[in-house]
C-alpha cells in the first residue's frame, strides 16, 4: 500500500497508508473501534473503492485481476459476513432452531465440498479442528464457535498465498483458541501462506512476526513483534453456584423469573442439553459459560422465544410455563436481548437512531424515540466513548461500532430481564471497561442479567451467579 486513502459513505476511513508485507512475514492489525481495520479488510478484498495512492499484490505479478485476487486471497470473516447465507440461500437468526426448516440447508460435508470444488478433504485437518463429527450436520445448526472452525477450514482447503483473519478468536472458547492458534501456526510453518489478523487477541499464534496499529484511519504504529507465549486461561468448570463479590453482597429473593425443570434438547440424535435444572430469581445476575457447541445460546433462545423445542420442555418465563397461550412478542417485551447471531442477521439500511429505536419493539421494527429515550441514547453513546451520529447509515460503521450500538440497544430499554450472548465479542479493553462502567450503574438490585462470555475478564463485577454447561458429546447417526 503506497499513501492510500478511502472512503465509506462520505467519510474517510483510510488516510495515506504506508504498508507492506513481505514474504515470511506474518502480521496482527489491531487499534480501537473506528481505527479502520474493517476498511482495510475491505480495501484488501477489494469491496471499497480507494480513492487515492495504490494498492498492489507483488505476487499476483504487474497484471492481476480481480479474480487472481479471489483465487489467491482467502478472508475469514468473523463479523456479520460469517452468516454463510448467500442471495439465493436467503436465513434468519432463529432458523437454526427449527428442524423442518433447515432440511433444504446444506450439511457441513456439502458445504465444505462447494468452497473446494469436489477436491478430496484434508481430513487431518478436520480432524484438528475438531469438525469430522460435524460433517453431516446441517451448517445452520452449528453454534458461532463451531462455524469459525468451518470457515476456517474451507478458506485453508482453498490453499491461499494470503490469508486474512477478522477477529480471529470471536466467541472462541480457551481450547478452541489454541487450536487456531496451533493451526495457523502450523500452516505458516508449512507453507508459504503469509497471514494477516485483524482484531484484539488475549493471545495470538507464536507465528506472528509484526504488528500494525491504527488509529483515526491513519497507521500508528508499525513494529516486529516478539513470539507469544500465548493464555492459559481456561474455562473453570463445575457445579453452578452463587458467588459474592466485594460490594456486591447475596440478596436472595423468591421471585423467579427463569426456571428449567429437567430440560432436554436435541436436533435428532444429536443432544445439546439433558436434564437441566435452573431455577434463576429476580435480581441474581448470572455469568453462563461452558465450551464451543455446550448449548449456551439455545438455552437463551428457549428463554427468549426464539426456541421451538421451549413448548415440549418446563420452562418459565416471568412465572408462567411457556406454551400457555402467551405470544412470543409478549413474552420478548418483558426483557431485552442481544447476541452475535443478530447481528450476524442485520443488514438493514437504518440509521444509528431507527435501529436504536428497535429497542423498543421487541424485533426489528422501527419507531421515533421519545425525548427522555433519545436523551438516554446519546447519554449512553458518550459513556462509551462513540461518537457516531443518529443520521448515520449502519452499515456505514465499523463491524465495533455496530457491536457497541448492539450493546446500547439492549440497555437502553428498561425492563428487568437482560440477555446477553457474548456482547463484547471483537471490543478492545477500554471499551469492555466502559460497558462493564454502563452495567454497574444502569443495572439496579431488582434487575436480572444473563451474560454469555468465553473470556472470564469479560465477566462485568456485578454477576453474583455462574451457571457452567458440561461440555456435550456428539452422537453420530449411523
Amino acid at each position: 500500500m503506497q499513501q492510500v486513502s478511502a472512503y465509506i459513505g462520505q467519510k474517510e476511513v483510510l488516510s495515506e497508508i504506508d504498508w507492506e508485507v513481505h514474504p515470511g512475514q506474518h502480521w496482527i492489525v489491531k487499534g480501537p473501534i473506528g481505527a479502520g481495520k474493517t476498511a482495510l479488510v475491505k480495501a484488501i478484498m477489494g469491496e471499497i473503492r480507494i480513492s487515492h495512492g495504490k494498492l498492489s499484490f507483488p505476487f499476483l505479478g504487474p497484471n492481476a485481476t480481480f479474480e487472481m485476487r479471489r483465487q489467491h486471497i482467502a478472508f475469514v470473516p468473523f463479523g456479520r459476513k460469517s452468516k454463510l447465507a448467500t442471495a439465493n440461500n436467503r436465513t434468519y437468526y432463529q432458523q437454526r432452531y427449527f428442524g423442518s426448516q433447515t432440511e433444504h440447508q446444506p450439511t457441513v460435508r456439502e458445504f465444505l465440498l462447494q468452497r473446494t470444488h469436489g477436491e478430496t478433504f484434508d481430513f487431518a485437518l478436520l480432524e484438528n479442528l475438531h469438525l469430522v463429527q460435524l460433517l453431516d450436520q446441517k451448517h445452520l445448526v452449528l453454534s458461532s464457535g463451531q462455524t469459525r472452525r468451518l470457515l476456517l477450514a474451507a478458506a485453508l482447503m482453498q490453499k491461499p498465498q494470503l490469508l486474512l483473519m477478522d477477529n480471529t478468536h470471536l466467541g472462541l472458547d480457551p481450547a478452541t483458541r489454541e487450536t487456531f492458534n496451533s493451526t495457523l501456526d502450523a500452516l505458516a510453518l508449512d507453507t508459504d501462506t503469509s497471514l494477516i489478523l485483524f482484531g484484539h487477541f488475549h493471545s495470538h499464534p507464536t507465528c506472528m512476526t509484526h504488528e500494525l496499529t491504527l488509529q483515526n484511519g491513519h497507521v500508528h504504529s508499525n513494529r516486529q513483534i516478539a513470539a507469544c507465549k500465548g493464555s492459559t486461561e481456561k474455562l473453570p468448570h463445575g457445579v453452578s453456584r452463587p458467588i459474592a463479590l466485594p460490594g456486591n453482597p447475596l440478596v436472595r429473593s423468591e421471585t423467579e423469573v427463569v426456571r428449567f425443570h429437567d430440560v432436554d434438547l436435541a436436533y435428532g440424535s444429536n443432544t445439546i442439553l439433558k436434564g437441566v435444572n435452573w431455577t434463576v430469581r429476580r435480581g441474581e445476575k448470572w455469568a453462563v459459560i461452558g465450551e464451543n457447541g455446550s448449548g449456551k445460546s439455545s438455552l437463551m433462545a428457549m428463554i427468549y422465544a426464539d426456541h421451538p423445542q421451549v413448548y415440549s420442555n418446563d420452562v418459565y418465563v416471568h412465572g408462567k410455563k411457556r406454551g400457555t397461550g402467551e405470544s412470543i412478542w409478549e413474552v420478548k417485551q418483558g426483557m431485552s436481548f442481544t447476541s452475535p447471531e443478530i447481528q450476524s442477521y442485520f443488514d438493514a439500511r437504518m440509521t444509528v437512531m431507527q435501529f436504536l429505536s428497535t429497542a423498543f419493539t421487541s424485533s426489528m421494527a422501527t419507531r421515533g424515540l421519545r425525548e427522555d429515550e433519545e436523551q438516554k441514547a446519546r447519554s449512553l453513546l458518550r459513556s462509551l466513548n462513540l461518537d457516531v451520529p443518529f443520521d448515520q447509515i449502519m452499515p456505514h460503521l465499523s463491524d465495533g461500532a455496530q457491536r457497541m450500538l448492539f450493546f446500547i440497544r439492549c440497555i437502553l430499554k428498561k425492563t428487568h430481564l437482560y440477555i446477553m450472548d457474548e456482547p463484547f465479542q471483537g471490543m478492545d479493553e477500554q471499551s469492555v471497561s466502559r460497558c462493564h462502567d454502563v452495567l454497574r450503574r444502569l443495572l439496579g438490585p431488582s434487575d436480572t442479567l444473563l451474560f454469555i462470555t468465553h473470556y472470564v475478564a469479560e465477566v462485568p463485577d456485578c454477576v453474583t451467579h455462574r451457571y457452567y454447561l458440561p461440555t456435550r458429546q456428539i452422537s453420530l447417526a449411523k
